[in-house]
């Protein structure tokens, strides 16, 4: 699909829908009765989003209606995660996967989990403290764009800069921390921008140039992962290997990525 030029948001809808299919069919074939009729299954990361371009970690979990009989719901919690393993699928490092019992119980122990988060006394105080502390995440890792458009490389790296932690996350992350304080249904990333500039909680052109921006980030990052040797990471880009086009616009990709951080 690469080969043949079709954009990065088209694959990654191609690929995402593949995912989900086979995650549903494999829930069909090893879930309980109980639970097929009670339970729902979520995806989460990119795979929820919808912008998923290779397999990734398992980042899943299970919505019950109700309490489920431990005998009938732990051998399940296995199975699943035990078998998306077998298909090339590598545990989650967070463990936020179907078989920790966390991220699959009844909707109620979730509906307590937040309301323990977020009720406190004063709770538009603390709702706008959490979402403070969760926006801050997106300062997590610098922008890898110096003071005259230099692109910032790691020596350690074999200098390259890592399109995901400068560029893909503080996006994806910012606008969702957005998307949550404007109440927002929308999952992926592109949808979260129009209806962000639709209320105008975004200029228009600063949604246009973001999402622009965030799709060639997805771009490069493909080529990358397409490109990548077993045990390499396909979010680092080495500058030096690109086309002088290609690092002009990861230049005005980045700045725009250093403008929205600032918002």
């Amino acid at each position: 699909l690469r080969r043949q030029g079709v954009k990065v948001e088209v694959i990654a809808e191609i690929a995402s829908d593949l995912n989900r299919r086979l995650l549903s069919r494999l829930f069909e074939m090893i879930a309980p009765a109980e639970l097929r009729t009670s339970g729902c299954l979520i995806v989460m990361g990119s795979e929820g989003r919808g912008e998923q371009t290779t397999r990734t970690d398992q980042d899943n979990g299970l919505i019950l209606a109700g309490p489920v009989r431990s005998e009938i719901l732990q051998p399940f919690r296995s199975e699943f995660s035990t078998t998306l393993e077998s298909f090339g699928f590598p545990p989650c490092p967070g463990e936020i996967m179907v078989r920790n019992p966390a991220w699959s119980k009844p909707l109620s122990d979730y509906l307590a989990d937040f309301r323990r988060w977020i009720v406190l006394p004063d709770q538009t105080a603390h709702m706008n403290a959490f979402l403070a502390h969760f926006a801050r995440a997106i300062d997590a890792f610098e922008t890898p764009i110096g003071l005259f458009n230099n692109l910032i490389t790691s020596e350690g790296t074999g200098d390259a800069l890592d399109l995901k932690k400068g560029g893909i996350f503080p996006v994806v992350h910012g606008v969702r921390s957005l998307a949550l304080e404007q109440g927002l249904r929308e999952t992926s990333t592109d949808k979260r921008i129009a209806r962000l500039c639709e209320l105008g909680v975004l200029r228009t052109d600063l949604g246009r140039d973001l999402n622009q921006a965030f799709r060639f980030l997805l771009t490069l990052r493909l080529d990358g992962q397409l490109a990548a040797s077993a045990g390499v990471s396909g979010t680092l880009v080495r500058p030096a290997q690109l086309s002088s086009i290609e690092r002009h616009l990861l230049r005005d990709a980045l700045q725009v990525v250093k403008q929205f951080r600032d918002i």
